[in-house]
């Protein structure tokens, strides 16, 4: 964020006073941290009989999406003024961008959204296309495509090519659309879709099995003996072998003696750590197979 300062009565004219995007936290900025002119800037003089003074400033947008960015003006008491407390200081807060349309070009890019509602389109190329906040639409079209949704809950089309996408924190919805596309819902309860040819759902979270963190994805189109569920042993740490570890049950899948459990009945997907005791210990159901796909063990891909 830049800030500029204007002022006809201060005694030397304002300047611009830049934050670098790795200074998250407004209450932690000092005088060092500004880029340009020093953070400190004289006083204001305000004519006898006057009360009020206006300093006016505008904010030029950086590079960086940074969410709500606030400044803050305290009026300090001199020698012969005292400042009302109530009054002493006034704050400002940009509020988040409104919603943008971002197109590609036909080269390999990154394109960007910010913390509104955004269109991201990569159009040809091999694009990493990221949505940040927002509700967002995300769309790779042709080439092979990284797709990241972020915060909150996104749409992401992969449409052509190989791509992959990547939930993250939200209930997000996503279509592969042609290509071997691989889907990691993360966090939330998303809706994915392969599409045409093979594609792998991936549920890892790079730490221990936490429904919180994975959620309860819903898969629509699994086709068995083509397309692959991807189990990451760091998650599932109770794995030992994917191929005595998976059972298919009609009932309670609480009560198997397997690990990863599938109730053909209603399409639930279940981690059942602690086997045949009660519950599922630390597991939980992580995914919900819609379109009755009956699976079987070689439908599993237990990694790590």
């Amino acid at each position: 964020m830049r800030v500029v300062w204007s002022e006809t009565d201060a005694d030397d004219a304002f300047g611009d006073i830049e934050f670098p995007p790795e200074l998250t936290n407004a209450s932690d900025l000092e005088e060092l941290d500004a880029v340009g002119d020093e953070l400190a800037r004289s006083a204001i003089t305000v004519e006898e009989g006057v009360t009020t003074a206006t300093v006016t400033w505008t904010t030029i947008p950086d590079e960086e999406s940074e969410g709500e960015e606030t400044t803050t003006i305290e009026l300090i008491e001199t020698e012969d003024y005292v400042v009302d407390a109530e009054n002493q200081v006034a704050q400002v807060t940009i509020v988040d961008p409104v919603a943008q349309e971002i197109i590609g070009t036909p080269d390999d890019e990154r394109l960007n959204g910010n913390f509104g509602d955004d269109t991201i389109t990569g159009l040809a190329g091999n694009d990493t296309l990221v949505g940040s906040g927002g509700d967002d639409l995300i769309i790779g079209s042709r080439g092979d495509d990284f797709l990241y949704g972020q915060d909150d809950d996104d749409v992401l089309e992969g449409r052509l090519g190989i791509d992959f996408l990547f939930g993250g924190d939200g209930n997000d919805e996503m279509n592969g659309g042609q290509g071997r596309d691989r889907f990691n819902g993360g966090s939330g309860d998303d809706t994915l879709s392969g599409g045409a040819s093979i594609d792998r759902f991936i549920f890892a979270t790079n730490q221990e099995f936490d429904a919180d963190d994975i959620g309860v994805d819903e898969i629509t189109d699994f086709v068995v003996g083509q397309d692959k569920i991807v189990l990451d042993g760091t998650t599932f740490t109770a794995i030992n072998s994917i191929e005595t570890d998976f059972a298919v049950v009609t009932g309670a899948a609480a009560t198997s003696d397997a690990v990863i459990v599938y109730n053909v009945n209603n399409g639930g997907l279940f981690y059942n750590p602690n086997g045949s005791a009660n519950g599922f210990g630390d597991g939980a159901r992580f995914a919900t197979l819609s379109n009755g796909a009956l699976l079987e063990v070689d439908d599993f891909i237990v990694r790590g």
